[in-house]
């Protein structure tokens, strides 16, 4: 055989050899990047891929209470109140948007916390409102949290928050 025979010869052996080498790594790729969103996918409606992934069954809200009268409260004293959110249906409950708190008498509403925003069946959840009214504040107050979900028997809840506050 000779040199150049012979030089042409490992120089094929050696790009086969890259070529399978690329084939491989580019498997490996592939495969990991599946193993990697079948564990997303696995996580279900608790991972990242939750708002992509149908929700299956009805859910359905249960608020521990709709109405609270807080009493009263000196000015500058603070307050708060805690609503837990039940959903008692067998599918997924989202609440759509930050709930939004109306003003019906007085003034300064407070800013709800929603500790999440998908709560599975079974599962509960909170809304807390934490409020203080300071001087030329006083006086009866009367707030509505309005909370949108996908419950189908009732997409939107009216929470009522009473208090009156005392110069």
């Amino acid at each position: 055989m000779s040199i150049k025979k012979a030089y042409n010869t490992r120089a094929a052996a050696r790009r086969r050899q890259r070529r399978l080498r690329a084939r491989i790594a580019l498997f490996m790729l592939a495969g990991g990047v599946l193993l990697v969103f079948a564990g997303l996918l696995a996580l279900g409606e608790r991972g990242p891929l939750a708002g992509l992934i149908p929700d299956r069954g009805t859910p359905r809200l249960q608020v521990s209470q709709d109405f609270v009268d807080l009493g009263a409260f000196r000015v500058g004293e603070p307050a708060h109140v805690t609503f837990t959110l039940t959903n008692t249906g067998d599918g997924p409950l989202r609440i759509k948007e930050q709930p939004y708190v109306e003003v019906v008498e007085g003034c300064c509403p407070p800013v709800p916390a929603v500790s999440s925003s998908v709560i599975m069946p079974g599962e509960q959840a909170s809304l807390t409102l934490a409020f203080t009214m300071h001087a030329g504040m006083g006086g009866p107050h009367d707030f509505r949290v309005h909370l949108q979900t996908n419950d189908p028997a009732a997409p939107e809840r009216e929470l009522v928050v009473l208090s009156d506050w005392l110069e």
